[in-house]
Order: C-alpha cells, then structure tokens, then sequence
C-alpha cells in the first residue's frame, strides 16, 4: 500500500506521528487518519482510449453475430493475427 497522499507516502506520514508522538498506527490506520483530516488520494484515474478503427469496429461487431448465432455444444477456435 504504497498510495501518494497529498505527495507524500503514508509511510512517511506513518514515521512523523510517531516521531513527534511516539505513538504508532498501523499503514492502514494511516490512511483513515489522513482521510479525517482532510487529505484525498492523488492518483491519475484510468482512462480508456478508443483506438480502434470503424473498419476494425465493424469487424468485431460481425464477429460477435457470428458467434452469438452457434449452437451450443460447439467449440470455437480463434486465431490470433
């Protein structure tokens, strides 16, 4: 759990309490304390980038008729390009 809070680490954050009050939390117990006070994670969001063509689009969507259209009890092979 190595999450960048505020551009510091809860390790480091961990270290200073107890250096400054000799009292020590656990790393997770770190996390709720920063939250309390005020803190918000700084981590990027994950984003999805679209880079499929409208060709290569068709081509999937053909391939998923094709495949919701078989019988069951069949076994797909599928070969990669």
């Amino acid at each position: 759990m190595s999450e960048n809070i505020s551009g510091w680490q809860a390790k480091e954050v961990m270290h200073i309490i107890y250096e400054r009050t000799g009292v020590r939390y656990h790393e997770v117990h770190i996390y709720m304390l920063l939250h309390k006070w005020g803190f918000t994670s700084k981590v990027p969001r994950k984003k999805f980038v679209n880079t499929a063509s409208n060709e290569e689009k068709k081509h999937f969507q053909k391939a998923k008729e094709i495949i919701a259209n078989i019988p069951g009890g069949f076994t797909v092979a599928v070969e990669d390009r």
